[in-house]
């Protein structure tokens, strides 16, 4: 029953689901590496480090950072590694606030039989059996989240580690390359497959509403609605149905690298990563990825960001 509830939740048959592919760019927030005095034979072997300019300790790159180049590929997250503890779910104040469809969500969740037995329960343990159930349930969800936003010092402090980070550019639907097949066929646009439903989430003091039982896809509202604090971070979800034999476990989806328009480096990354992050997206085929640099305009203290240019001569721009 959980996998098809679920199902319909994220299937192209729920007229509230948004899937499309996302036109307009949207952002990944990443860290890219940790100073160290001294390397692991492992790490000294990799080759995924630097040193700084004084020659006196090291820039090791984030191995996940690394992975993710690799293997192109996103990490999707169960809700339980959210930041926030009470995103993605609210359901037991949604069902107290409009009685209406209690009685049908909780016959859902429990069938008939159970239904009658939990119903005579006292409101804070049957809440809690609510609240355990949909739990399980929803475990097998996974997300990536994004931001619409590259321009944000929260966003670059908050998740780039301080600006030390990257900002990733996806475009997920992009017009085809000049001169393809694709193109000489007419094909407006090229659509990642596995990025083709995503969820802007709404920002709301007031839990989300399913008005209408029989419209149980509506649900999704519960999955992408959060705190207006959280609102500066203007977040795009996708979401995806794990393994139900592995409940509470995340995993990788790929991408193509095509999909991937511009690496970001924040303005506080040590020059002699500039290189390193180039070499990267050279070895692992970045072709049409481009190279960006961040820096602190303190005239206007806002942030610019300055192209740099990739070749063959290793020349860092």
């Amino acid at each position: 029953m959980e996998s098809l509830l679920l199902r319909h939740l994220l299937s192209f048959d729920n007229k509230f689901n948004r899937r499309y592919g996302a036109s307009f760019p949207l952002y990944k927030f990443h860290r890219l590496y940790e100073d160290r005095t001294s390397l692991s034979d492992e790490e000294r072997q990799s080759r995924v480090f630097v040193e700084n300019h004084e020659k006196t300790a090291f820039h090791v790159l984030n191995p996940f950072f690394i992975s993710l180049l690799r293997d192109h590929s996103i990490w999707f997250a169960p809700s339980t590694q959210f930041n926030d503890p009470w995103d993605a779910g609210g359901v037991v104040s949604i069902l107290r606030t409009n009685a209406a469809i209690e009685e049908p969500i909780l016959k859902m969740l429990f069938g008939e039989t159970e239904f009658a037995a939990v119903s005579l329960l006292p409101d804070h343990v049957r809440s809690e059996r609510i609240e355990n159930n949909l739990r399980g349930i929803f475990s097998i969800l996974r997300f990536a989240c994004f931001t619409k936003r590259h321009d944000s010092n929260p966003m670059w402090a908050h998740y780039a580690d301080n600006h030390r980070g990257v900002c990733l550019e996806f475009r997920f639907m992009r017009p085809p390359p000049e001169g393809s097949d694709a193109a000489r066929a007419g094909i407006a646009f090229l659509t990642d497959p596995e990025f083709v439903g995503h969820y802007p989430v709404n920002y709301s003091n007031d839990f989300a509403q399913v008005t209408d039982i029989k419209d149980i896809g509506s649900a999704i509202r519960i999955l992408h609605t959060k705190n207006p604090d959280w609102s500066y971070e203007q977040e795009v979800r996708f979401i995806k149905l794990g393994d139900p034999d592995f409940p509470g476990a995340g995993g990788t989806i790929s991408f193509y690298k095509t999909s991937l328009t511009k690496v970001i480096l924040g303005c506080r990354v040590p020059p002699p990563l500039w290189g390193a992050v180039e070499i990267l997206l050279d070895e692992f085929n970045y072709a049409s990825t481009q190279l960006v640099r961040a820096e602190f305009d303190h005239s206007s203290q806002n942030l610019k960001y300055l192209s740099k240019s990739r070749n063959a001569s290793g020349d860092r721009g």
